[in-house]
């Protein structure tokens, strides 16, 4: 069996007292019937009015009398919310159960509107109009004893705007117009229409109303002032209460009467964040923004393809990889506390005035994401390099100078849709989100930075003043999706010619790569003739930038070859900063053909055979020994060049036969192929 503590209620009885501190307010802090006598008479105190609540909130029955004198914070009695009876066995110089006496603040008892009923035994037949107490004779009490106002009639506010109304009403008429020194106007923000002159308020302010000193004007048939630096879209409670001079028994004041000011634009959405999980999409988070300043209807999520402006240097004499660029976001400021100290307990109307930060923590937290975001997207600290290499540096990616003022475009809605060159890709894209704060773009370029843009819209008043923007100005951040597998493969290579040492290979470029292709590299190596899965040699490597492959007619040449069986294959690297291979391809260089000795037998043959044939001794300057035919039927063959040099041979001078340091030519001259030898 449990047993429920709340459905029972707890009684704690305790002796009345005399409470002229907080200090002895705190005595009867739960306490729900008093015994004896209860007095109030207390001069001063921080936060008397809620101190009283939370100590003498619970009290519900009083034996005795019920007194509250010269306790000048006090403008309402409503802090002993749950009295429901004044027994009154014990009565105030004989004759008084229920005594409120010169209290120069008050300005109610109770708000009767909230408290049903008050028991007063003693024979008393009720509280008459507010009081509900019987008749008193100017001697007992004053008509100016606990305040005497007469009411002020103040017009609803004729004048809005999102940060201020004017509040007009006639002037109070006094017989002596020289006691009237001005008018006080009160004013509190009021989510619902529920507040009271008293409720939680004592004659110190720290209460949370502003207080507004209005002077007499030379027009005193109208009397106005402009309430300012109000936030928009917020319901606000006011009042006007004259201001006399000390002496003067007679005054007035309004009753509490309701504003609402116009909606304005919001302030940007907050904790903007944007990821990648796919090559074509980002997922772009947000929070509502800090002040809404209207009804927000829905979000503008937009975004822009940005242009990579890269230096296209030799990335094969000097590759870089791309600076890492980091920003310290600063704390926001957070202003000390300040501490308030009273050496008793007078009152202070200065101490627990709420005080309004000039400077919003989140606003300013917001600012300062705002412009870390900025500065990153439109600006990259390099490195110091040498001055050789500036020019060849490729890894720093950069972003059009008009980017700040791309994002403020926005707010006048200049991003539309439109995609790439007639694909379903987007270049640029605006979108409305409607009852959510994420949203999924899809169909994105692979690889590409994107600026996105978040603005809060609110919907727009009846009021024919409101003509402010709608939108709030557009969180940005800047993201890029990731890269796409395959886009940066090379494919169809070929080789296009083959020869003696030699070979030259072509390929076809990636079309659509992760960025910028930054470099090819050619890499082939030397295979066992028998097996190519053998290799003889470790791999050889040639980078080739892309301009230069450009250049070369799409063609590029390996020269020097050795003979034998080789393997190749081509290697891309983009500014994704991965390399992509293509399939291998396989080529044979062939072994030189000599025909040197077959040449050389001919050359001596015609010598010996023929001596009738006129030979030439060559001189010193003769270079060459060669042997040329024009018979297309040769053993060599058509394709075979039979202009062959030789070294020199050289001749013997015995027997009269011409030595030469040079060289030796002879030409047949029977009409036959001519021979140089």
């Amino acid at each position: 069996m449990m047993l429920n503590i709340f459905a029972y209620h707890v009684k704690k009885e305790c002796a009345g007292v005399n409470i002229d501190s907080i200090t002895l307010a705190k005595q009867l802090r739960g306490c729900t019937h008093i015994t004896s006598s209860l007095e109030i008479q207390i001069r001063g105190g921080r936060n008397v009015v809620n101190e009283l609540e939370e100590n003498l909130g619970m009290i519900e029955e009083i034996d005795g009398y019920l007194k509250v004198v010269r306790s000048f914070p006090l403008v309402s009695l409503n802090f002993l919310k749950n009295l429901k009876r004044i027994n009154g066995n014990q009565l105030e110089s004989q004759k008084y159960v229920f005594v409120v006496l010169d209290n120069q603040n008050l300005q109610e008892l109770w708000d009767w509107g909230t408290k049903k009923e008050l028991e007063i035994k003693n024979e008393i037949e009720g509280l008459q109009k507010i009081a509900n107490l019987g008749n008193s004779t100017e001697l007992e009490v004053a008509t100016n004893s606990n305040g005497d106002v007469d009411e002020l009639i103040v017009e609803p506010p004729k004048v809005r705007d999102s940060r201020g109304v004017v509040l007009e009403w006639k002037p109070f008429i006094m017989k002596d117009q020289r006691k009237l020194l001005g008018y006080i106007v009160y004013s509190i923000e009021a989510p619902i229409k529920n507040v009271t002159l008293y409720d939680g308020r004592d004659a110190c302010g720290g209460d949370g109303w502003r207080v507004d000193d209005v002077p007499i004007p030379d027009d005193e048939n109208k009397i106005t002032h402009p309430l300012t630096a109000l936030k928009p879209y917020t319901q606000y409670a006011y009042y006007v209460k004259t201001y006399t001079i000390a002496t003067e028994k007679r005054g007035a004041q309004s009753e509490i009467g309701y504003f609402m000011t116009l909606p304005s634009t919001p302030t940007l959405p907050i904790g903007l964040d944007v990821t990648s999980d796919s090559f074509d999409s980002l997922k772009v988070t947000w929070k509502p923004p800090l002040q809404p300043n209207g009804n927000l209807t829905h979000y503008i999520v937009s975004g822009k393809k940005l242009t990579m402006q890269m230096d296209y240097g030799n990335y094969c004499v000097s590759p870089t990889k791309s600076s890492k660029h980091t920003t310290v976001h600063p704390s926001p400021p957070v202003a000390p506390p300040v501490s308030t100290t009273t050496n008793n307990d007078t009152c202070s109307c200065y101490e627990n005035k709420p005080s309004t930060p000039s400077i919003n923590e989140g606003e300013e937290h917001s600012r300062i994401k705002f412009e870390d975001e900025l500065h990153n997207a439109v600006y990259v600290k390099k490195k110091e390099i040498p001055e050789s290499r500036r020019k060849r540096d490729t890894s720093i990616e950069t972003f059009p100078n008009d980017f700040e003022s791309q994002m403020y475009k926005t707010n006048n809605n200049d991003i539309k849709n439109s995609t790439e060159n007639g694909t379903n890709v987007w270049a640029s894209f605006s979108f409305k989100v409607y009852g959510k704060t994420e949203f999924f773009v899809s169909n994105l370029h692979h690889f590409t930075n994107y600026a996105i843009h978040v603005q809060a819209c609110r919907a727009k008043s009846n009021d024919t003043n409101d003509k402010g923007n709608y939108c709030s100005t557009s969180s940005v951040k800047q993201a890029r999706t990731l890269m796409k597998e395959g886009a940066d493969d090379i494919k169809q290579v070929q080789i296009t010619n083959q020869s003696l040492e030699m070979v030259s290979i072509t390929w076809k470029e990636p079309e659509d790569p992760n960025g910028v292709i930054l470099s090819y590299t050619i890499e082939y190596r030397k295979l066992d003739n028998e097996n190519q899965n053998i290799f003889q040699s470790k791999p050889v490597a040639e980078c080739v930038t892309p301009s230069q492959f450009l250049n070369r007619s799409r063609i590029h040449t390996l020269k020097k070859l050795l003979p034998g069986n080789y393997s190749l294959r081509v290697i891309s690297l983009s500014s994704a900063e991965m390399q992509a291979f293509s399939q291998y391809i396989y080529f044979y260089i062939e072994e030189p053909r000599s025909n040197t000795t077959l040449i050389v037998v001919i050359c001596i043959t015609l010598i010996v055979d023929d001596p009738s044939t006129p030979l030439r001794i060559a001189g010193d300057n003769d270079v060459n020994f060669s042997l040329n035919s024009d018979d297309s039927d040769d053993d060599f063959g058509n394709d075979t060049d039979t202009h062959i040099r030789f070294p020199s041979i050289p001749i013997d001078n015995k027997d009269g036969i011409t030595t030469a340091n040079g060289y030796v030519s002879g030409c047949p001259t029977n009409g036959a192929a001519t021979t140089q030898c």
